[in-house]
Parts: structure tokens; C-alpha cells; sequence
């Protein structure tokens, strides 16, 4: 018998992790325990609890997760990574049902779709671009990048230094005249149908919880100030060796990391970290919006809903 594999999606704060354990709980009342996989590509650093918004430990010891403070912030771990190791998971309990609960977009394309067929870091192109970026300014890299693909450059913005620059080490490892626009139109062409060759026999549904910019304002608001309030500010400190590693510029931590530095004061820290947050939740709607095939649910109205269709889903089998 065939079991389901569901993904939860959304914008940071609505709730995404909530409702997947409110889910599993009420399946494995029915006798079909249901396990998660977290999607997010800070939560699957295990030195980043604060600031990742971890889930409890009391959801994560009642209901089984995978990938939550599994690797340290000294590794490298990409969406290729995360893609191979759920995949394996998933793969290796065909009966059971699994929900990957996640805001990190890579992290869900790369395991919903597969990979863009393209090269792997190349340190040294890196290493003469990081460079580039210091003497002549990020503008002029990303001046380049629009001469070379204006498709892809449209879709970063200027000040994504890490996009710009991972942008242009792609470019140069690409035959004379390819670009990576082109790689990816011909990669949403082929994708569709990724998931069905991985797992044959598995139904596969997304649900995404959607929730209003003030509703939104004071969740962030909250949330940051029990960040805060729970020593944020220490745990961003203690990992002071790995302030420049990509991870540590994610939404709570750079902020943290700019106070720590002489930047901001402590009055404007919970401010800059919601505002971050709306930018982020601004970028992931426009992300998994593009998916037709999503059920929406209001975060606050139609949550019960949610549940009640993660359910009837998690629980049905194909022959």
C-alpha cells in the first residue's frame, strides 16, 4: 500500500509547523502515525535554536521529525543535500506517511522537483568573485550578471550579494552562449514529474497556510520579542566564529549580529527583525504562489480545515 507524501508551505510565522503537528497528532489517534520533515534551512543547523524557531521539544517528542538540528554550522549543507537525505528517509518507509513542513523554497524544489543541472561550487571562481565584489562593489557584479542573463539578474535583488555572486560562478562554468535562464526553463519543462518517478505509488499533495500582512506584523512582533527574551541575543554571541557563514545572515540572526556589532541599538533590534521577517514572507508568497496546485488555507479562519484535509490526506492509501 501506497502512503501519502504531503508538503506544508507558507510564509515564516503562519504557522506551517503548528498545523503539521496538530495533523500528525490527530492521525496517529487514528492509528496512522504520520512523521515530518522539516524544510528549513536553518532549523537543520543544530546550533541555531533561538533563532530558528525551533519547534518545542514537546512537538518534537511526541511527533517524529527528521532533519531538525542535524547538521552543525560549521558544515556546508545545501538543497542538494537536504534533497538526497529526505528522499532516502522518505524511500525507506514506503508506508509511512510523511509531511514536509517548510518555508525554505530551495529546500522544497529541490526535493519536489529535483536539481537545476548544474556545476557544483567552484571555490576558486568564488574565491576571484568575493574579491571582485570588494574592490569594484557588488553593483558591478550585478551589472555583469545583467549583461550576461537579464532574465536571471531581474529575479535577484541588487543587495543579494550571495545570489549575484553564486549567479555569476554558475555563468562561468556554462558553455559559451547558455545561460542559467535557459537551464531553468528547460528544468521546469522536464520536473513535473519528478516527484512520481522518486516515489511510484505515493500521492503527493501541497498545502500552504496564507496569512494577512497585520496579522503577520504581530506575530513577528511576538515572536521576536521571545527570541529575545529567551537569550537570542547569547546564542547569536557564542557562535561569533561563524558570523559570516551564509546561514548566519538569515532573518533574527543578522539582525542580532548587527546589534552585537555596534550597528543598532537593543530599542531597534525587535523593530529590524520583523521588518526582515515581512520582506521574507513577502518573498515566500511569491515563491510557492506560483504553484496552481497548492490548497490554501487562512492561517487563522480555516486552520481547523487545514487540519481536517491534512488528515483525510495523510490517512488515505492507493493500492
Amino acid at each position: 500500500m501506497a502512503a501519502p507524501l504531503g508538503f506544508v508551505v507558507g510564509s515564516t510565522a503562519s504557522g506551517k509547523s503548528d498545523l503539521a503537528v496538530a495533523a500528525a497528532l490527530a492521525c496517529a489517534k487514528n492509528g496512522c502515525p504520520v512523521e515530518i520533515i522539516s524544510a528549513d534551512s536553518v532549523q537543520i543547523y543544530r546550533e541555531l535554536v533561538i533563532g530558528s524557531a525551533r519547534p518545542s521539544e514537546q512537538d518534537l517528542s511526541s511527533v517524529r521529525h527528521h532533519l531538525i538540528g542535524h547538521v552543525s554550522v560549521a558544515d556546508e549543507y545545501t538543497a542538494a543535500d537536504f534533497a538526497r537525505e529526505a528522499a532516502a528517509i522518505i524511500a525507506r518507509s514506503p508506508e509511512t506517511p510523511f509531511l514536509v513542513v517548510g518555508g525554505s523554497g530551495f529546500y522544497v524544489q529541490a526535493l519536489m522537483r529535483g536539481l537545476y543541472p548544474i556545476e557544483k561550487a567552484n571555490p576558486v571562481v568564488r574565491s576571484e568573485l568575493e574579491g571582485r565584489a570588494q574592490t569594484e562593489g557588488l553593483e558591478a557584479l550585478y551589472r555583469e550578471l545583467q549583461v550576461k542573463d537579464a532574465e536571471t539578474a531581474a529575479k535577484i535583488a541588487r543587495q543579494d550579494r550571495y545570489r549575484i555572486i553564486r549567479a555569476l560562478e554558475i555563468q562561468a562554468s556554462l558553455p559559451n552562449g547558455e545561460t542559467l535562464s535557459q537551464i531553468r526553463r528547460e528544468f521546469e519543462a522536464s520536473s513535473k514529474a519528478h516527484l512520481s518517478r522518486l516515489f511510484p505509488g505515493r500521492a503527493v499533495a501541497t498545502f500552504g497556510l496564507r496569512i494577512d500582512r497585520e496579522r503577520l506584523v504581530g506575530r513577528a512582533r511576538l515572536r521576536a520579542e521571545s527570541m529575545v527574551r529567551e537569550g537570542l541575543l547569547a546564542e547569536t554571541y557564542a557562535l561569533r566564529a561563524y558570523w559570516s557563514r551564509p546561514v548566519l545572515q538569515s532573518v533574527g540572526y543578522r539582525e542580532t549580529i548587527e546589534h552585537l556589532r555596534g550597528e543598532i541599538p537593543l530599542s531597534e533590534l525587535v523593530p529590524a527583525i520583523v521588518s526582515s521577517t515581512l520582506r521574507l514572507a513577502k518573498k515566500q508568497r511569491t515563491w510557492f504562489g506560483r504553484d496552481d496546485a497548492t490548497q490554501w488555507f487562512d492561517a487563522l479562519t480555516e486552520r481547523e480545515q487545514a487540519v481536517q484535509n491534512l488528515v483525510a490526506f495523510a490517512g488515505a492509501r492507493e493500492a
